[in-house]
């Protein structure tokens, strides 16, 4: 049990640095544009504080990433990475609505 575990947590963990990647490149490339990357631009377009907040925070999506490599040998591990997962997902397609309203 606890190797299926670690290994569905190192499959989101790359899910992770694969976002990871994206996100820098998208904004490395706006930057040199003198813009800002759609998926940096999003917390522009958003009101809500707790929406920023939560699924818009690449830092506290770092700190879950991590914690959840630190504790993936346990089922805390799991829900973590889950979690982060999940903030991932609610980001990008947050991103694209507002890229797609405007």
């Amino acid at each position: 049990m606890a190797d299926e575990t670690e290994r569905r947590v190192e499959v989101l963990a790359k899910v992770w640095l694969a976002w990871f990647l994206v996100y820098m490149v998208l904004g490395a490339r706006a930057n040199m544009a003198g813009e800002t990357s759609f998926l940096a631009a999003t917390v522009d377009h958003v009101d809500s504080l707790w929406v920023k907040l939560i699924f818009l925070n690449i830092p506290l999506q770092m700190v879950l990433a991590l914690s959840a490599l630190i504790f993936r040998r346990r089922r805390i591990g799991l829900g973590v990475a889950v979690a982060t997962t999940t903030l991932i997902l609610v980001h990008v397609v947050l991103s694209v609505f507002v890229e797609v309203a405007q």
